[in-house]
């Protein structure tokens, strides 16, 4: 049995750990829609799925970053206002 990854490898790939948050947050949403994995993996755990996913280059943060909506995100800085 493979060892499970771990996170610090994952951030470490994803260059940190808010990118590697942003990463999970849009394919757990897709995985939890039903898309299907795009590894090999018997795994229930989304998590691990995702890490192996990132960690085989199978996903990749591009395409989340361009999903971010820039005046919300300035709304959440200034508190919402």
């Amino acid at each position: 049995m493979a060892r499970p990854i771990r996170e610090e490898d994952v951030v470490a790939k994803v260059g940190g750990r808010f990118s590697l948050a942003a990463l999970v947050q849009k394919r757990l949403r897709e995985l939890m829609s039903g898309a299907q994995k795009l590894v090999d993996s018997p795994s229930r755990d989304f998590l691990q799925v995702i890490y192996q996913e990132s960690m085989e280059d199978k996903i990749e943060l591009g395409s989340v970053e361009e999903e971010v909506d820039e005046t919300s995100v300035r709304a959440a800085l200034q508190g919402g206002d």
